[in-house]
């Protein structure tokens, strides 16, 4: 029996990279499946769910999808609408070709009277439409509803369902009393060859049975048959699959490599080291990053370790050292509350603001020691402010720079013949 698992969400959400904690659309259709299970884990958001042309028997596992808002669950084994009390944006229901009968249609219509934003019922198909107040019982009590089985419903209509509600209520017990009897008295033979719930399973059962018979019956008669047993037992050893027999990501290390998973200083990513040894050529390493694991294909052996939270693939880093060798793949988490992401960016302003005091303070220092350095000068500058000492310092320096004994420590930023001559 195939069941709604990780790995199956996973390849049928490749419109959406494989990333489930944000899909909003999966098609689940034709897949023999008998339980609804695993969407409230996986899949919390999703809008638009198709499940039709299965084998569920039961609406379950629904309760937690609050953004749901269309889901398909034609031809199936449903007889009860039921777990969709809490899916507070459903919108649409598709229950064409099941198995809802009179006795079960009052409890449906108050689990979908729950449902304030649905608009749009498809009941076409299921032994209660013959019930001759089908239709306006289902207008009367559902009054947000505005189309029943593909056909909109007027206000005139609307109001006189609303007026006989009541005396289709009290029919409807009778007719699913009728029934409930009518079904305990039934001959077991009429029913062989009857449609029923308990018929599409069987004849799913045998179409199985048929099709592994008819591969063994290949298998047996093929020309190639040996070729293939001696080929199966010398054909190099499979690697091991994605996921486990219970459906989890496997994690495995073939190749023996030492890794260490850690996180990056501004705590927004998720560092990975894999140990790998320096002269490996970087060419034997293959790496499938995934946003719940890593597979890692080094010299035909799997690495394969998987992740505690989800990742963002597209932003992701993959680096290998020149010098030891080791492979660092930098991930950014995706689950990142936004109190947690404005905390850290308020942390690096403020880290960003001391580097720039401490670079303006460094700017202020050397202006000021060339404001020092050049203060004697202009000094000199002046005109009847400068001692003897100085005046006769200055001549004998400029005496030496003429001659070319001397020259100048520093560039002055002034022409030396703007210099009033010293007297």
């Amino acid at each position: 029996m195939p069941f709604i698992t990780q790995e199956l969400l996973r390849k049928r959400a490749e419109h959406n990279e494989c990333m489930l904690s944000t899909l909003e659309e999966v098609s689940l259709h034709q897949q023999d499946i008998e339980k609804i299970e695993n969407l409230d884990v996986y899949c919390r958001h999703l809008k638009i769910l198709y499940l039709q042309s299965n084998l569920i028997p039961k609406m379950e596992g629904l309760s937690k999808l609050k953004e749901l808002e269309y889901i398909n669950l034609a031809v199936n084994n449903i007889s009860k609408i039921e777990g969709i009390r809490n899916c507070e944006s459903l919108m649409k229901i598709d229950l064409t070709l099941n198995f809802m009968d009179v006795e079960d249609l009052e409890e449906s219509i108050d689990n979908v009277m729950e449902c304030e934003e649905l608009q749009e019922l498809y009941l076409t198909g299921n032994p209660c439409c013959s019930w001759e107040g089908y239709k306006e019982y289902i207008v009367g009590r559902v009054s947000q509803l505005k189309r029943l089985d593909g056909e909109e419903i007027t206000r005139s209509q609307r109001l006189e369902a609303r007026q006989r509600v009541k005396m289709w209520s009290e029919k409807l017990k009778i007719a699913a009393a009728e029934n409930i009897q009518k079904k305990a008295q039934q001959d077991p033979s009429e029913m062989e060859n009857a449609y029923t719930k308990e018929s599409r399973v069987q004849q799913y059962q045998d179409m199985q049975d048929q099709k592994a018979r008819d591969e063994k019956r290949q298998k047996e008669n093929s020309m190639f048959s040996d070729f293939k047993e001696f080929d199966e037992k010398n054909k190099r050893k499979e690697p091991p699959s994605i996921y486990n027999p219970q459906g989890e990501i496997r994690q495995c290390n073939e190749g023996k490599y030492e890794w260490l998973f850690g996180e990056s200083e501004d705590k927004t990513s998720v560092t990975l080291d894999v140990f790998l040894p320096k002269f490996m050529d970087t060419s034997l390493v293959t790496v499938d990053l995934n946003p719940l694991y890593v597979r890692m294909d080094i010299k035909g052996k799997i690495t394969q370790l998987r992740f505690d939270e989800e990742i963002i693939v597209e932003k992701s880093k993959i680096q290998r050292s020149t010098t030891t060798g080791v492979l660092k793949l930098t991930m950014p988490r995706s689950n990142l509350s936004e109190l947690v992401q404005s905390q850290m960016r308020l942390e690096k302003m403020r880290e960003e603001k001391a580097k720039d005091e401490k670079l303006a303070k460094l700017t202020r220092a050397q202006e000021e020691a060339k404001k020092q350095l050049a203060e004697p000068l202009q000094k000199g500058v002046g005109a009847g402010e400068i001692q003897v000492t100085d005046k006769e310092f200055l001549i004998k320096e400029h005496q030496e720079i003429e001659k070319g004994t001397k020259k100048l420590d520093f560039i002055p930023d002034f022409d030396v013949d703007e210099v009033p001559p010293l007297e």
